[in-house]
């Protein structure tokens, strides 16, 4: 079975120099997107992947927090939130009954609780990362508590210990939605291939923060290494990313902090594909 739309939107983004996303980029200001996407299935209709930020935006993290993030550069709207968002789209978030979620991060999880009735899908080993720790300890780490401690009875554990990069697991057993483990950024990061009529889109999450660190070799910057919970494994991780995009380059790659992704979805979302049928 074919997914008929995909959608890509951004929560808000982060103004910071180019050069801690990618190697040697420079000093030039970036805008780096919060990115998700929503997919249409034929039987289950609009599937979210990420809930990046609610009403609440980055203060998801708490009011002080959240102060500092938008004064070092986090912008964020209102309108820009996910309810509002897919309602852009043309959907009802009581339409949304399921989440497909890379990782547990604060920037991918803060709309998650306006979703409550939905199925989160999450990688079992991310799952326990994100809920094994104090809620002080897990800030440290990237992880809001109180995003998703509610949820626990909508959450899909998904055993992915005997997935690879290059057979995933069938989320709905009808080929549409492949999970696939890409470890490293966190300890149970997921990535989500899509098929499509006439293609298939691989979307990463931030197991590369820039396509161009898949495609064109790119190296991380600062901001990508000091954020990940391994160093070594997401050193690995994008490896076989690497020599995954060489054996299949017409498969389309998009990650979740792509700057020229954001930037064709600034005005409102981008139809990445959608069915005329």
């Amino acid at each position: 079975m074919n997914i008929e739309q995909f959608w890509v939107f951004h929560c808000g983004y982060s103004k910071i120099p180019r050069w801690m996303i990618v190697e040697g980029g420079g000093r030039q200001e970036i805008k780096l997107p919060f990115l998700a996407a929503l997919a249409v299935h034929p039987e289950h209709g609009p599937i979210l992947i990420d809930a990046p930020f609610g009403t609440e935006g980055p203060s998801n993290v708490g009011e002080f927090l959240g102060g500092v993030l938008r004064k070092i550069g986090v912008v964020f709207k209102d309108e820009w939130a996910v309810i509002p968002r897919i309602e852009r789209l043309g959907f009802r978030a009581s339409e949304v009954n399921h989440v497909l979620m890379t990782h547990m991060h604060f920037d991918h999880t803060g709309g998650m609780k306006s979703l409550g009735h939905a199925s989160f899908h999450i990688n079992r080993d991310e799952w326990v990362a994100a809920t094994s720790m104090s809620a002080f300890a897990a800030r440290t780490k990237g992880y809001v508590v109180e995003d998703y401690r509610a949820l626990t009875s909508r959450v899909e554990k998904l055993d992915l210990s005997g997935a690879t990069i290059e057979k995933g697991v069938d989320v709905f057993g009808d080929g549409s939605i492949e999970a696939v483990p890409l470890p490293g950024h966190s300890a149970g990061h997921t990535g989500w291939r899509i098929r499509l009529a006439d293609r298939e889109i691989f979307y990463v999450g931030d197991a590369a923060f820039s396509v161009g660190h898949i495609t064109q070799n790119q190296e991380l910057g600062i901001f990508p290494k000091i954020a990940a919970d391994s160093k070594k494994i997401a050193g690995q991780t994008l490896e076989k990313l690497r020599w995954w995009h060489r054996d299949h380059p017409d498969v389309e790659i998009l990650t979740s902090h792509d700057v020229d992704l954001g930037q064709a979805c600034m005005n409102g979302p981008l139809g990445v594909h959608v069915d005329a049928g």
